[in-house]
C-alpha cells in the first residue's frame, strides 16, 4: 500500500496524519478539536488521550471547514443527549428523562417468545400522564357502585373472578384498577 503524499505532524499541532486533498483522517491529543475547526475530513477520528472512560474517541461529523467532533460511546458505557437510533438492539437498555417517539413510530414485539412492560406488578407505571402505580389490585370496592336491588344487581352479587384465578373482582374494582392504572379517565 503507497502512503505517497501522507504528511504526519505533531502532537496537537493539526492532523497527525492528513490526506492531501481530503484533509487530517486521524489525530492524538489532550484536548478534542474545538467546533468549526478548519482541516479535519469528515470521518476524521480523534483520540483523547488524557478522558476518562468512555470519552477517547471521537469522530468528525462536520465537514473539514467547520469541524463538529462528536464522541463515540464504548459497548459498556453507552450515553448520550438527543440521540437518533435506526433498529437499535440493546440488552439491559436503561433510559431516563422523557422519551419522545416520532409520528408513524411502533413499537413492535416478538411474535415468538412474546414481551413484558414491566417485569413484576411492584414496578410502577401509568398512561396519558396519569400518576405512575404499581399493578392495581383492588378487590371488594363498593363505593360508587350504582347497583339496583330490584333487578337483584347490587355490591353483594356483582362480582366475578372472570374464570381466571380465584380473585372475586366487583364491577367497581375493575373500573377503579383502570382509571388508577390511567388506561380510562378518572
Amino acid at each position: 500500500m503507497s502512503r505517497k503524499g501522507v504528511k504526519q505532524f505533531g502532537f496537537q499541532g493539526g492532523p497527525w496524519l492528513s490526506v492531501p486533498g481530503i484533509g487530517g483522517v486521524f489525530d492524538v491529543g489532550t484536548t478534542v478539536p474545538a467546533a468549526a475547526s478548519v482541516g479535519y475530513a469528515p470521518g476524521a477520528i480523534f483520540i483523547d488521550i488524557d478522558a476518562s472512560a468512555g470519552s477517547q474517541l471521537w469522530v468528525n461529523e462536520g465537514s473539514a471547514t467547520n469541524s463538529s467532533f462528536v464522541r463515540i460511546p464504548t459497548a459498556s458505557n453507552a450515553s448520550g443527549t438527543n440521540g437518533t437510533f435506526t433498529n437499535l438492539t440493546a440488552t439491559n437498555l436503561a433510559l431516563s428523562g422523557t422519551q419522545t417517539m416520532a409520528g408513524n413510530s411502533n413499537i413492535a414485539f416478538s411474535a415468538t417468545n412474546g414481551s413484558r412492560i414491566a417485569t413484576n406488578n411492584t414496578q410502577l407505571m401509568s398512561f396519558w400522564g396519569g400518576t405512575p402505580v404499581v399493578q392495581p389490585a383492588f378487590t371488594g370496592e363498593l363505593v360508587g357502585l350504582n347497583g339496583n336491588a330490584a333487578t337483584n344487581i347490587n355490591a353483594t352479587n356483582m362480582n366475578s373472578n372472570g374464570n381466571v384465578g380465584s380473585t372475586n373482582y366487583t364491577f367497581n374494582d375493575l373500573v377503579k384498577d383502570l382509571k388508577t392504572a390511567g388506561i380510562i379517565k378518572s
